[in-house]
């Protein structure tokens, strides 16, 4: 390990009226984290687990149909993609050039 963690503490917005928040029941981390913590594919600013989860719907954004409130879900750090991009369309965010997290770009360039 190449640095020492340390906690990070940030202010969440308000839940918009497209969103959910999920209240985080388990989480574990994947072998890219290990990467991550090793700093082997670059320095990043933060470090942070990308950690799969699975908790419960604890607040829905007035707009939202498919998820209820109190229902199990599992979740991914998926954070923000355009939707117009052509892998956004295609229902692969995991690409998308402008996602916040999980790809290239840092939480600060929120």
């Amino acid at each position: 390990m190449t640095e020492k963690f340390k906690p990070f503490e940030f202010k969440r917005h308000a839940l918009g009226d497209d969103e959910i928040k999920i209240e985080i029941l388990y989480a574990g981390i994947c072998h890219s984290d290990l990467h991550h913590v090793k700093s082997d594919w670059g320095k990043e600013e933060f470090k942070w687990f990308r950690t799969r989860n699975c908790g419960r719907v604890s607040e829905v954004g007035k707009n939202v149909t498919k998820f209820k409130s109190w229902r199990f879900s599992r979740c991914w750090l998926l954070v923000n993609s355009c939707r117009h991009y052509d892998f956004c369309k295609a229902n692969l965010e995991q690409y998308c050039k402008k996602m916040l997290t999980y790809t290239t770009r840092p939480i600060s360039q929120q």
